[in-house]
C-alpha cells in the first residue's frame, strides 16, 4: 500500500483490510483475483479539467462518466489525463505554510503530509485553514470533508469535493456494521 494512502486512512481512523493478490492489469482483474466484488474494490482515475488535475475514486467495476463528473465539478471540459500529464502532477506539501492550530497539529503528528486537516469550524480555525491553503501555492483543493468547504472558507483556488456513491444494496449491507461502530 502506498504510504500516502496509509497515512490518509490512519488520519481518518478508517477501518480497512489489506488484501494481497496475484495481480492483474485492471482494477477489476485485481478485485477478481482476490475474490472480491468490483463494487468493494476502489480504483483511481486521473482526469484533467479547466483548473488542473483531480482524482476520481470509483468502484473497480465502474467506468468514469466524464459528463457526470463535469456536472459535479460545475465548469469546463473534463477529459482523462494522459500518462505523460500524470507524471507531471505534484501534490503540495502544506506543512511549511501551516499556521496556528494546524501548524501545531503537524508538529504533534509529523507523519501527516500532503493533507490539510480541518480541525474545527470556529472563526479562528476557519481563518487558519484559509491562510494555510492560500499560502500553499496549490492550483486546486481536493476536499474530502463531509461539508462543502466552499461555503465555509474563502480561498484563491477552486475547491473540488470528492466523494463516492454506494449502490443501495451495499448501503443496506453496511448499515448494521456502521450501527455497531457508532453505537
Amino acid at each position: 500500500m502506498h504510504q500516502r494512502l496509509a497515512e490518509f486512512l490512519k488520519l481518518r481512523q478508517a477501518k480497512y483490510r489489506l488484501v494481497t493478490h496475484p495481480g492483474g492489469v485492471t482494477a477489476q482483474e485485481q478485485a477478481s483475483s482476490s475474490h472480491t466484488s468490483g463494487w468493494s474494490w476502489a480504483k483511481v482515475v486521473i482526469v484533467k479539467e479547466r483548473d488542473g488535475y483531480m482524482m476520481a475514486v470509483l468502484p473497480a467495476c465502474c467506468v468514469v462518466d466524464l459528463n457526470r463528473l463535469k456536472g459535479l465539478i460545475g465548469h469546463g471540459d473534463v477529459q482523462l489525463a494522459t500518462v505523460e500529464e500524470i507524471h507531471g502532477v505534484e501534490i503540495v506539501d502544506p506543512r511549511p505554510h501551516a499556521v496556528g492550530s494546524i501548524r501545531a497539529l503537524f508538529e504533534r503528528y509529523p507523519h501527516l503530509k500532503n493533507v490539510v486537516p480541518a480541525m474545527g469550524y470556529t472563526k479562528e480555525q476557519v481563518k487558519e485553514l484559509e491562510d494555510t491553503i492560500n499560502q500553499s501555492g496549490a492550483d486546486i483543493v481536493v476536499a474530502g470533508t463531509p461539508i462543502d468547504l466552499k461555503r465555509v472558507i474563502k480561498v484563491k483556488m477552486p475547491v473540488v469535493r470528492v466523494r463516492y456513491d454506494c449502490p443501495p444494496e451495499l448501503v443496506e449491507r453496511l448499515r448494521p456494521l456502521v450501527a455497531r461502530v457508532f453505537a
